[in-house]
């Protein structure tokens, strides 16, 4: 397998990126994964911070998307990596927030121009995953229906299946894979908890 770096802020980076892999390899299938997500009082808000995420998570992914999807035969599928920060927004993400909202959209828009080309465009909103990343996972899964956070292995075997050939009919959705905790209110929560 090789392995090869890419600096998604960087526009004309991922242009080149874009265009030299297609030029090397056909490809059946692309995940967008690459994310950033940086925490700001909103005080103190940059709109650096907002540039880098929309750059990151929204235009990097159009830009993979439009060359690589452009040169895929029917049958391809593309899948964004998408969050539930962008249903449920932020405090002190905002940029993040907006930028996976953006994204959802994206993913819209690309499978209505892809779809009659025979590739399927779609994104996967994960909830909170135990990745190593966030300290705050331990107190989420306490709010969520399952009792627990997700796996990374959980949102993988949900982008293969949107993948594969079973979705062949998916397209242009978003799937959340949160456990359910987007369905929870936490006042709610509390009130019936404090029942009994």
């Amino acid at each position: 397998m090789e392995i090869r770096q890419l600096d998604m802020n960087n526009r004309s980076g991922s242009l080149d990126f874009a265009r030299q892999i297609r030029s090397e390899f056909s490809f059946d299938a692309l995940v967008n994964n690459a994310g950033v997500l940086e925490k700001e009082a909103f005080g103190k808000f940059s709109l650096d911070a907002w540039d880098r995420a929309f750059e990151v998570n929204v235009t990097a992914p159009l830009i993979l998307s439009q060359e690589i999807g452009l040169h895929m035969g029917p049958g391809g599928s593309i899948v964004n990596i998408a969050s539930t920060d962008a249903f449920i927004c932020s405090f002190r993400s905002i940029a993040y927030s907006a930028s996976k909202a953006a994204l959802l959209s994206v993913t819209r828009s690309l499978a209505n121009v892809l779809g009659p080309r025979g590739v399927r465009v779609n994104a996967v909103t994960p909830g909170w995953i135990d990745n190593g990343i966030t300290e705050e996972s331990y107190e989420a899964a306490s709010l969520t229906p399952l009792g627990r956070n997700g796996t990374p292995d959980d949102i993988a075997k949900l982008v293969a299946f949107l993948l594969g050939a079973d979705a062949s009919f998916v397209n242009g959705a978003s799937i959340v894979a949160d456990g359910g905790y987007t369905g929870v209110d936490y006042f709610m929560k509390k009130e019936s908890d404090s029942l009994g």
